[in-house]
């Protein structure tokens, strides 16, 4: 992979720092949908466009790896623009100038963001040729960009069809741009998406393109807690989002995977984060999770259980058993997340992130909103500590269920202290966190066997169910004999000094 990224250390002298843009909203739908908006949407008149946009990557994919953007497009009218873009989600950064000449790699845009190896190493990746329908007008107390795209991504004789409606907040109220948005969804199944023309591209080129990675997410000991949970959530909801557009066009088990942990992850924030929300809107996002990781409980499960289990015998009376369930449950799984409720639960989610409904009214959350972040975190993961360490008894005499409630604990630790570590970044930290992760780890291995018994017995596999009762009751058996040395990891973690302590 390339080096040479340097979007995060722009410099005003260089001439060209990214630009913030407004809020979007872009929605993925059918052909068939698009008229049905158009009259929904407030405004007259409408502009019509071709455009024919070339991206650029190099041959690894450096560029789509970090969700960032190459492109030429020309309009009919002949004039051509150089875009960078970088960013995923509601809000992205931009860089724009006009290249009559073609792709100019040496522009001072260009060398502020990107080194010259890389900018050397750029070829065509694919071409996207879009119709656009546009207009803006005034909503509420807002000014919108309505746009229509219907077209396709090309590369060679590949073909991916794009159908997308694009609302774009050009000054006023972001809430506005949402009631909008509602009201539209009302007229047509309009699923938000953060799989943007790029990455619909992307796919011809790669099988599997990056969904998300980590980033620094910038937290700093002057950030408040206000600021702090709202890039928390929107990280993870962003995450959530296209895991769950990655698993319901691909089906997938490792998107379903991440689809949970991004909302396992988003749960933790909303606890983390308590005091600072609006209590009735924090359980209606509570409730949307706990369906989402209700509905895909019983594929991951089969998965895990698949991924365990099944390799000794990949052909037998067990493997079929499995295959045929797991196929049934995926596609109810697919089906759920293809639903009605799934693209209202993003819609207000994302509403939730982007404006200031999660905010409380308390005078508590008033408090709470306005103190430092450092204090702030010492305090919720010194709670959240506690609560491991009043359930975490010798391992080796709890039963499954209690076992299982100390993993969730430390999963809670875990995720919150990998959201402020940026505070208390050291060696100490980093040692604590890896080891947190290994006792969830080992104690994870555990539940998934615990859960494999009950599976077996509902997927009635004829002849092969003594021999999955008895893999699985060898697999447990190993497990519990290594329970000595992670209760030991336990005891001593609890006796550790915490490395936001110090």
């Amino acid at each position: 992979m390339f080096r040479g990224l340097n979007c995060l250390q722009l410099r005003e002298r260089q001439g060209a720092s990214l630009t913030g843009r407004e809020v979007e909203l872009k929605f993925r739908c059918e052909a068939r949908d698009l008229d049905a908006v158009l009259a929904a949407a407030p405004g007259e008149g409408l502009q019509t466009r071709d455009l024919v946009s070339t991206y650029f990557d190099t041959p690894d994919g450096a560029l789509s790896g970090r969700h960032m953007s190459l492109r030429l497009r020309e309009s009919a009218g002949g004039a051509v623009v150089q875009t960078f873009k970088s960013g995923q989600g509601l809000t992205r950064q931009e860089l724009e100038w006009p290249a009559p000449q073609g792709l100019d790699l040496g522009h001072p845009n260009l060398r502020a963001v990107l080194k010259a190896p890389l900018r050397k190493a750029m070829a065509e990746a694919f071409t996207v040729a879009i119709r656009r329908r546009q207009r803006t007008f005034d909503y509420k107390d807002a000014r919108i960009e309505l746009a229509l795209d219907e077209g396709e991504a090309r590369r060679g004789d590949q073909r991916r069809a794009i159908c997308e409606v694009e609302l774009e907040l050009k000054s006023g109220s972001s809430a506005a741009l949402f009631d909008l948005a509602g009201e539209l969804t009302q007229v047509a199944p309009l699923r938000l998406s953060f799989l943007g023309k790029a990455s619909q591209g992307q796919l011809l080129v790669q099988q599997a393109p990056s969904i998300s990675r980590d980033t620094d997410l910038a937290l700093t000991r002057d950030t408040s807690p206000g600021d702090a949970f709202q890039v928390l959530a929107r990280r993870a909801f962003v995450d959530l989002t296209l895991h769950a557009e990655a698993y319901s066009e691909t089906g997938h088990g490792r998107a379903l995977h991440s689809l949970r942990v991004s909302t396992r992850r988003l749960k933790s924030y909303l606890a983390t984060f308590r005091r600072l929300q609006d209590e009735t809107a924090a359980s209606a996002v509570r409730k949307h999770l706990n369906w989402l990781l209700q509905v895909s409980a019983e594929a991951r499960n089969l998965d895990v259980f698949a991924e365990t289990y099944l390799h000794p015998d990949p052909s037998g009376f067990l493997a079929q058993a499995v295959k045929a369930a797991s196929a049934s449950v995926h596609a109810r799984t697919r089906a759920a997340l293809a639903s009605g409720r799934l693209r209202q639960l993003l819609l207000d989610l994302a509403a939730w992130v982007e404006t200031e409904a999660w905010q409380g009214r308390s005078d508590q959350a008033s408090v709470a909103l306005k103190q430092r972040l450092r204090p702030f975190a010492r305090r919720v993961l010194n709670q959240s500590l506690k609560r491991l360490a009043r359930h975490a008894k010798d391992l080796r005499a709890l039963d499954p269920e209690a076992r299982h409630l100390v993993r969730l604990k430390s999963k809670r630790l875990r995720y919150v202290l990998e959201a402020f570590i940026p505070l208390f970044a050291s060696g100490h930290a980093t040692r604590y966190l890896t080891t947190l992760r290994a006792i969830q780890s080992d104690l994870g291995d555990l539940n998934d066997a615990a859960v494999a018994v009950h599976l077996v017995q509902g997927l009635n596999p004829g002849d092969g169910e003594a021999l999955a009762l008895q893999r699985v009751a060898t697999r447990i058996a190993a497990l519990e004999a290594g329970l000595a040395r992670t209760n030991r990891r336990l005891r001593r973690f609890l006796a550790q000094t915490p490395p936001w302590s110090t």
